[in-house]
């Protein structure tokens, strides 16, 4: 039970530092080294391409290994000292190429973390764990943003609070470093044997579709709110602050929901709601309705993480870490691909929101195609 809350306490003390460096990493780019729409957005695709790559390999080592418990603390340990040289960076390539290695860093110690909130779990806790995983990370956030919106600081500050915050995650993960799982195929091929059946397929879409959300509520959704829709810095921050803190709510109730009723269920329901966020956004014109929608979308997106990596657990089974990190993968592919296509949209249509109304299909489509499986929970297939 001890290690079940390390595995808690250690995602919302890094999440703290990330929510805190995200706006001021956002502005000192866009401020300070004068970077175009299109630069501040590939902030976050060099973040999520880095950590898609890295994301299914450290999955699927941890369950060949069954030693994914040594993967966070030195993970951890490399976003601390990442943050620590962002106070030292002076150009726009060197902010991105630390943003990479950030990327590489979360993608091996997320899934891993991920996986062993389900391992660590109390019995009938599978899609509970996860979401107690998520929801004190979204809980981190949340205070990560409420300190950006209240404090006084230079960028750079910032970025060196953060660098503290990831150093006490990493001497929190460390006992986990203990753990052994039990390994997954030792003495066998490498090979995986999954067939790719149209739950996985409409899985994976799922997790692409809310990625590319993801991606667009990124970096680019900080600059898009203050510039289009005349929002001060402190007020995007609060809008992250209080979508992240209901998103933490949300996502322990769509989890109490999923091990019930199955986690097909939250899906229909909430995706659409996701959707008609992305599409006022996209297309409307009032601030306060923006920000209204905003908060929708950011709440959902935090309180739904955890639902695919629950059904990937009840479809891959023994290969849990392998299926986390492929949902992670195509989550992150979603990221990678939607914020260049919004900063440069952003930088020739000035004002464009067509990347989130192409978001907003995208989820519809998702929800729709679930449809048929909502009366049949996952873990039955």
């Amino acid at each position: 039970m001890l290690r079940f809350l390390l595995v808690l306490l250690t995602p919302f003390t890094a999440a703290v530092g990330f929510a805190l460096s995200k706006p001021a990493l956002t502005y000192y780019v866009r401020n300070t080294l004068l970077a175009s729409g299109l630069e501040v957005s590939l902030l976050t695709t060099g973040y999520f391409l880095a950590r898609s790559l890295s994301a299914v390999s450290t999955g699927f080592l941890g369950d060949r290994t069954g030693r994914r418990g040594l993967l966070a603390p030195a993970a951890l340990l490399a976003m601390s000292l990442s943050f620590y040289l962002l106070t030292l960076s002076r150009s726009w390539f060197e902010v991105v190429l630390l943003r990479v290695v950030q990327g590489f860093a979360a993608g091996t110690a997320w899934p891993s973390l991920q996986t062993l909130s389900m391992e660590l779990a109390p019995s009938g806790w599978r899609a509970r764990g996860v979401a107690s995983y998520y929801a004190l990370g979204t809980l981190g956030m949340s205070l990560g943003y409420a300190l950006f919106g209240s404090m006084r600081a230079d960028y750079k500050t910032f970025f060196l609070y953060a660098s503290l915050l990831y150093l006490a995650a990493s001497l929190l993960s460390a006992p986990l470093a203990l753990h052994r799982s039990q390994p997954t195929g030792r003495g066998a091929s490498w090979s995986i044997d999954v067939r790719l059946d149209l739950f996985v397929v409409l899985l994976m879409f799922s997790s692409f579709s809310m990625g590319f959300m993801g991606g667009i509520m990124q970096e680019f959704s900080f600059m898009f709110l203050r510039e289009v829709f005349g929002l001060s810095e402190g007020q995007v921050s609060w809008i992250y602050m209080v979508g992240s803190l209901s998103g933490a709510a949300g996502g322990l109730l769509a989890a109490y929901i999923a091990d019930r009723a199955g986690e097909e269920r939250v899906l229909v329901a909430a995706l659409p709601a996701m959707a008609l966020g992305s599409a006022y956004l996209g297309a409307g014109s009032l601030p306060i309705l923006a920000a209204l929608s905003a908060l929708v979308v950011v709440s959902l997106l935090r309180g739904l993480r955890g639902i695919p990596r629950s059904m990937a657990k009840a479809r891959l089974g023994g290969y849990v870490g392998t299926g986390v990190g492929a949902v992670n993968t195509f989550s992150d592919i979603g990221s990678i691909v939607s914020p260049p296509l919004a900063g440069y949209l952003y930088d020739t249509l000035p004002g464009s929101g067509l990347p989130y109304l192409a978001s907003s299909l995208l989820l519809l489509v998702a929800a729709v195609s679930w449809i048929p499986f909502v009366r049949r929970p996952s873990g039955s297939r």
